[in-house]
């Protein structure tokens, strides 16, 4: 007969980092939703239309400022749940379109409106695109970063 002994003290390290890992998950679930929504942002902010201040003649309005593209926010609800709006009172008629009367006269652009239809730009659907084409990545990166400290 062989004289055969097996150490079984990496199974009881495994066992504490995984107990760890458990322990550890909502701080781990924060990273990543903040990865999230980070990507979120960056992309609806990319896709947020913006242009150069025009001035009306009279000097009283002004259009196409940078206004939506600033109002962008997160908000951390809890550890799994971040929300991104977009505070500007207009966004929604540029994200999902909206009706205009034809004829019309609009002082700030000094013409009259033509189309009793203008499309919506869909920032949010792009930036949710987006975010999902990317959150396989993010999380795997977020897990293999918390998962590069257990060989330390």
């Amino acid at each position: 007969m062989a004289n055969v002994t097996v150490d079984l003290s990496g199974f009881e390290d495994l066992l504490k980092k995984t107990q760890e890992l458990q322990n550890n998950i909502s701080s781990l679930n924060e990273e990543i939703t903040d990865n999230l929504a980070q990507h979120y942002l960056a992309e609806a902010i990319a896709n947020t239309p913006v242009g150069a201040i025009a001035i009306s003649p009279d000097g009283k309005y002004r259009s196409e400022s940078e206004h939506m593209r600033r109002s962008w926010e997160a908000e951390r609800i809890n550890d799994t749940t971040v929300k991104v709006q977009n505070s500007a009172s207009y966004a929604s008629y540029v994200n999902d379109g909206h009706r205009q009367r034809p004829g019309r006269f609009i002082p700030v652009l000094g013409k009259r409106l033509t189309k009793s239809f203008v499309k919506g730009l869909h920032m949010q659907e792009k930036a949710e695109a987006a975010t999902r084409r990317a959150s396989d990545k993010i999380m795997k990166n977020a897990l293999d970063d918390y998962l590069s400290t257990w060989s330390k």
